[in-house]
């Protein structure tokens, strides 16, 4: 079983930083000088102490344009294999703050993807790149009003001259989406406190407490000193702490050799479940550090959840029930394009597609189609490993080597090609084997989810959401559900907003039945 835990939450909080809207007295930018904001940091990341990589933000005047920078290079270690991220955003803006372009750039292992949103008259161009290939779309306007991430970063520097001791952002992250979100910045009550550089230094600052709509729950602690400049960043992920703290460009020189991340993927329940194959309905309690929000795993065919309390839900996986769709929750035109993950127009995808159905009959039902699909998948990805990026479906077929998000993908763009709606769902799913040495513990995981419509199987009159698992053998009771999503280009927000769920997980097996 291949899982990798890949951590967007990092750089989407960072990136938070560069655009905003301020919600409080207006400022004239007519009245100000960008230059006079002009900046230019870099910091240390460290997981548990140990250095992991670094990032850089800045802002500068270039000919007749700003440009607000953001560059994230981190190193991870699954399982003992070492493997490295890259992620840059580059935003153009001309000199009297008119948003002009935003270029975000992802390297993960063999992968880059680059995204570019311009913006025009009416909307917003999109056009995602990667290995050659190019995908184009039409976005609307942004409806909500927001600042530019140079309009953000002076705004922010005059809020803290003046004084406050809190303040809202409408925050725009186009790692994650181009919707703006509500983000509140705290100042804590305490004194200026010492806190120690990347350098052994010490400086005196003051904590803030900064949280964000977009993930309900969670909160980062930033150390903002008297230049009104950031020198500590720190939140924890499962009790794996993750610190920055300001430093110098030779950081960049830095050799990491990261901690081990496989604990990120692992959740142990109150007691282990034997044979999992073999159970046909599992009831779960899940509890979760959801604070006063409403934040709970979603509803599959046959899946359905129970609210106890804040961030305590019941969940109940009876593969016997008659599947059915949740309310409100059909296929879209999203689930049949596509992007540069979902990718089915590639060549070689559609020759596997025709490869994977070749033994059935010409009127092989849609049910037939898809589990055929999936078994080709789960025979055509040979090389199981941890250190491989976000992978995309045309990559997945091309090398046969991925985990769990290759698979997934994979098997959502061959159903696609057969006109099937596909989206993937990620959470959990029990491993009774060695998962980095450990077993009888959940891990964090990715599957797919086929459309059935109305009529083709078990008498089904509305249609549903079929669970197939390609990275394993079958789809089983031990599977939970956290969240779907469409895998396009210019939205990532259903894949992030299950990560407050996994702040201090904790899983009851309540109840199981062979």
């Amino acid at each position: 079983m291949a899982y990798l835990y890949k951590s967007r939450l990092l750089p989407a909080l960072l990136l938070l930083l560069l655009a905003a809207c301020v919600r409080a007295e207006p400022i004239d930018f007519t009245q100000v000088d960008p230059a006079d904001h002009a900046f230019d940091q870099w910091y240390l990341d460290t997981i548990d102490g140990q250095a992991a990589g670094y990032w850089r933000v800045s802002m500068s005047i270039e000919s007749d344009n700003i440009i607000s920078a953001y560059y994230d290079y981190r190193a991870e270690k699954h399982g003992g294999e070492k493997s490295t991220h890259i992620h840059r955003v580059v935003w153009t803006e001309t000199k009297d703050f008119k948003p002009v372009s935003i270029v975000v750039t992802t390297e993960a292992g063999s992968d880059t993807v680059t995204k570019t949103y311009r913006f025009v008259d009416d909307g917003i161009e999109l056009t995602s790149e990667q290995n050659g290939r190019s995908i184009k779309r039409q976005l609307p306007p942004i409806k909500d009003d927001y600042l530019t991430a140079a309009q953000s970063t002076i705004a922010t520097d005059l809020h803290l001259q003046r004084g406050r001791e809190s303040f809202e952002l409408m925050t725009l992250d186009p790692s994650v989406g181009m919707t703006p979100y509500l983000t509140t910045y705290r100042r804590s009550k305490e004194q200026a406190t010492p806190i120690k550089l990347a350098d052994g230094s010490e400086t005196k600052a003051h904590l803030w407490v900064t949280t964000y709509a977009a993930f309900p729950g969670f909160e980062m602690k930033n150390w903002i000193d008297q230049a009104n400049q950031i020198v500590g960043v720190a939140y924890e992920v499962d009790a794996m702490v993750f610190e920055s703290r300001l430093a110098d460009e030779k950081v960049s020189d830095t050799v990491f050799d990261p901690p081990e991340m496989s604990g990120l993927s692992v959740v142990v329940p109150d007691r282990p479940i034997k044979d999992v194959d073999q159970q046909k309905r599992i009831v779960y309690e899940l509890s979760y550090d959801a604070g006063d929000h409403d934040i709970v795993p979603i509803t599959t065919a046959q899946q359905a959840v129970q609210t106890l309390g804040k961030g305590n839900v019941r969940v109940t996986v009876d593969l016997t029930a008659k599947p059915q769709a949740a309310e409100g929750d059909q296929p879209g035109e999203k689930h049949l394009a596509s992007s540069i993950m979902i990718d089915h127009e590639d060549k070689l995808v559609r020759r596997l597609a025709k490869r994977a159905t070749a033994k059935l009959k010409d009127d092989a039902s849609p049910a037939e189609i898809v589990i055929a699909c999936k078994r080709f998948v789960t025979q055509h990805i040979k090389g199981a490993s941890l250190s491989v990026g976000d992978g995309s479906a045309s990559e997945a077929a091309r090398t046969r080597t991925g985990d769990c998000t290759e698979c997934s993908v994979l098997l959502a763009a061959l159903l696609r090609v057969h006109g099937i709606p596909s989206r993937c769902a990620n959470g959990l799913v029990y491993s009774e084997d060695d998962f980095v040495g450990q077993e009888h513990v959940f891990v964090y995981h990715m599957w797919t989810q086929a459309w059935i419509a109305p009529g083709n199987q078990d008498n089904n009159k509305e249609g549903y959401w079929l669970d197939l698992d390609s990275a394993m053998w079958r789809y089983s009771a031990g599977h939970i559900a956290m969240g779907v999503s469409a895998m396009g280009d210019d939205d990532q927000q259903d894949l992030i907003k299950v990560i407050p769920m996994q702040q201090g997980l904790k899983i009851k097996i309540v109840e199981t039945t062979r």
